[in-house]
């Protein structure tokens, strides 16, 4: 398959979706390696502000899904978040599966009922709790964010442990606030100079 810029001879390597909201920009294309490393470039050159409802919670800051990008040749992609009313980024690897389910998440498919993503509210629901938010609150000893889902259950704030991009799934698919700690937010800036 070939790029889906005009003119460009070069095979796609990824697929990237575009979203600004919760809501799919610009959807599914097909482009090359060149391609896919301008338009990350300019998103992380672009100085504006993300939007999308503000969160308090102490010692984080909420953030949304602004660009996906989707390796086809079975390597690790990346997920974009911006710092909501902000211009800080954020970028986690991602596999093909978990961007798929983030794009469908955006899209709103009706097959998201039967995610686990949708399937962990019911249960926590069906407990008598109650989902708060999720939160990227670690990066582990590899490199690679860790995240938890919050809920609360009789006054108490009880914490599960979920993949970052099956944290960001379930946040879009059900309205919670997507959080970072900002000491995650801090270290994923120096990390990102070195590995991505």
């Amino acid at each position: 398959m070939r790029c889906d810029f005009k003119g460009c001879p070069n095979d796609a390597v990824s697929r990237v979706v575009e979203i600004r909201d919760r809501a799919v920009l610009r959807h599914d294309r097909a482009i090359c390696a060149h391609h896919s490393d301008l338009l990350w470039q300019s998103y992380a050159s672009d100085s504006r502000k993300g939007l999308g409802k503000m969160f308090e919670l102490a010692g984080a800051t909420p953030f949304e899904l602004e660009l996906l990008m989707a390796d086809y040749q079975g390597g690790l992609g990346k997920a974009l978040v911006r710092q909501v009313g902000g211009q800080q980024l954020v970028h986690f690897p991602i596999a093909y599966v978990g961007a798929s389910i983030l794009y469908q998440s955006v899209l709103g498919s009706p097959y998201n009922q039967f995610t686990i993503h949708a399937v962990l509210k019911k249960v926590v629901e069906g407990f008598g709790g109650e989902l708060s938010h999720v939160l990227i609150n670690r990066i582990n000893s590899e490199g690679y964010f860790e995240a938890t889902t919050v809920f609360l259950k009789e006054d108490q704030l009880s914490e599960v442990r979920i993949l970052p991009s099956d944290g960001l799934a379930l946040a879009i698919m059900t309205g919670l606030p997507f959080m970072v700690s900002d000491d995650v937010a801090i270290r994923s800036h120096e990390i990102s100079r070195v590995k991505l």
